[in-house]
């Protein structure tokens, strides 16, 4: 991992000489080959690289999203694309996992990935909106479900999903599911 994210080919060496030297690195037990390092070593290193060069802290996030992305990890995958401001990427990796996470009842896992979003990156894409919806159904909650429908009508119902659904199918499926007015006007919804 740390190879694939620095571009180098001695990174377990280097980590091996500084676990070594109980240079706030040390092995992961149970797994060979991987370390762990002390949170305050991290939370300054993050902040250090964040004051010299944002930009890298940017590349960095996408690379480990991308390498998460190859090993099926789905959680750090979504969160180091959002991470990296890639709102267009985290957005089709969460379309593309949302049917998995909300079949394996896993909606909250999806809310988690979405709730450090600020309003203007939910501004960016529907599907942050919609899969909130979605998680909304799955938990039962017709008032979040509503809540995340009305919201989601901020944009143009023309709006092509990643699978290049139009957002409109969703508005109409959130109505059919949320059914507040009778049966009759879900068969309608679902219909349209």
């Amino acid at each position: 991992t740390c190879d694939a994210l620095l571009g180098r080919r001695d990174s377990a060496r280097v980590l091996s000489s500084l676990a070594d030297h109980h240079l706030f690195v040390v092995p992961t037990e149970g797994h060979s080959g991987s370390y762990r390092y002390h949170g305050l070593l991290a939370d300054v290193l993050r902040s250090e690289l964040q004051k010299d060069d944002p930009k890298i802290v940017r590349e960095l996030h996408a690379r480990a999203s991308e390498l998460f992305v190859e090993r099926g990890d789905r959680g750090p995958a979504v969160k180091h694309a959002l991470l990296s401001g890639d709102c267009e990427r985290a957005a089709a990796l969460i379309w593309s996992y949302l049917p998995i996470m909300l079949g394996l009842g896993k909606g909250d896992t999806v809310v988690s990935w979405l709730k450090h979003l600020s309003d203007g990156e939910y501004d960016r894409s529907p599907v942050f909106d919609v899969a909130r919806m979605f998680a909304a159904v799955v938990a039962g909650d017709g008032r979040s479900t509503r809540l995340w429908l009305d919201v989601a009508r901020r944009h143009q119902p023309t709006t092509p999903m990643p699978d290049g659904t139009l957002l409109d199918f969703f508005f109409n499926l959130g109505e059919a599911l949320i059914c507040e007015s009778g049966i009759s006007e879900m068969v309608e919804s679902a219909h349209r």
